[in-house]
């Protein structure tokens, strides 16, 4: 299965080193405690109110407020965002505003990324997400520019809607550059995996490559269990009773394209990396197993000790690091035409 089923081992493959060897990081727990107490501090994905009830509107500005406060302090802290890279108005894309790029200040950017947000569906945007980003294309030998689409958000606007705005976004972008990686976090890289499905069924036209962080894989009928977090403190700051409460209830109901979509298929390869902690770590262990079953290459970096999204704390977490690492070597073969896995 190549080195996801091999334990991960360095392998180099047409002269790009896909896949370093996994570290111990038990040393870790104290600051991944610290990190996490301070994620809960600030609930974005918990609510008082029901959709609906009486000041449901204003909690929901809330949320996305606490998100938009806790993301950017990482971009603050982010070691490339206004410095080896740059964030700007895509003014140049006829797409939803908001949208952003981001590029190298003075360098190469041979790859090409679409990032797709994260937020559950119902926060996030272009802006809160432009250090991890950014962070993310530092890490691609060769360089990369990235398009961060903004999408419409639930309540107001359905998944099918959102993913129509991420598909109108790659095709944009797809007639302007070559071999383009898929990539997204948590609800975004279910929406990259709607997207391939709609790209691959009405045109036949895969991205080069779906990059997936800390899948959310929402109602699958086929995740063999109920979600669960460590049982401890550290373990999560999401926990199931936050996924039941997610807001895209109303979501138009299209179980083939979902059940399609799930397997990864039209991909020539994914790569899925999660926590091995996390809530979603059984999101992120399905959508590996089904896409192999369905013919797609699939690498699984399941890293210890890891959170929900963890890769975007690679100032704070080694672990962090280490997965943009590997994700940028990625995003290098993909856009190189390089399989990333062995035969």
């Amino acid at each position: 299965r190549g080195f996801a089923a091999r334990g991960f081992a360095a392998q180099q493959r047409g002269g790009v080193q896909l896949l370093g060897a996994r570290r111990g990081f038990a040393e870790q727990r104290g600051g991944v405690s610290q990190l996490l107490g301070a994620i809960k501090r600030t609930p974005w994905w918990r609510f008082k109110t029901r959709r609906g009830d009486e000041g449901f509107t204003t909690e929901l500005e809330e949320k996305r407020h606490l998100f938009e406060t806790l993301l950017g302090k990482g971009n603050k802290a982010s070691p490339h965002l206004n410095k080896t890279h740059e964030a700007t108005a895509a003014e140049d894309a006829p797409l939803l505003a908001g949208t952003q790029w981001v590029r190298p200040v003075d360098g190469p950017d041979a790859a090409t990324i679409c990032f797709i947000h994260g937020g559950g569906f119902f926060v996030g945007s272009p802006t809160a997400y432009r250090g991890a980003v950014a962070s993310l294309c530092a890490e691609v030998p060769g360089g990369a520019a990235a398009l961060v689409p903004k999408y419409r958000l639930a309540p107001d606007a359905t998944i099918n809607e959102a993913v129509a705005d991420v598909v109108d976004a790659y095709r944009w972008l797809r007639e302007r550059r070559d071999r383009i990686v898929l990539a997204g976090d948590s609800a975004g890289a279910y929406l990259v995996l709607r997207a391939i499905d709609r790209l691959v069924v009405e045109e036949n036209a895969p991205p080069a490559g779906a990059l997936l962080w800390c899948p959310y894989l929402l109602h699958h009928p086929r995740l063999d269990g109920p979600r669960d977090a460590a049982d401890d403190d550290d373990g999560d700051f999401l926990t199931a009773e936050d996924m039941a409460e997610a807001l895209h209830g109303d979501d138009d109901a299209d179980d083939e394209a979902h059940e399609r979509a799930l397997e990864g298929a039209g991909v020539e390869d994914l790569m899925v990396v999660a926590g091995a902690r996390e809530t979603l770590r059984r999101d992120a262990v399905v959508l590996d197993r089904f896409a192999r079953a369905a013919g797609v290459d699939s690498a699984l970096d399941l890293h210890d000790d890891m959170f929900h999204d963890f890769m975007l704390f690679p100032k704070f977490l080694r672990e962090g690091q280490a997965a943009l690492e590997a994700s940028g070597r990625y995003v290098a073969a993909r856009s190189s035409g390089e399989s990333v896995l062995e035969k």
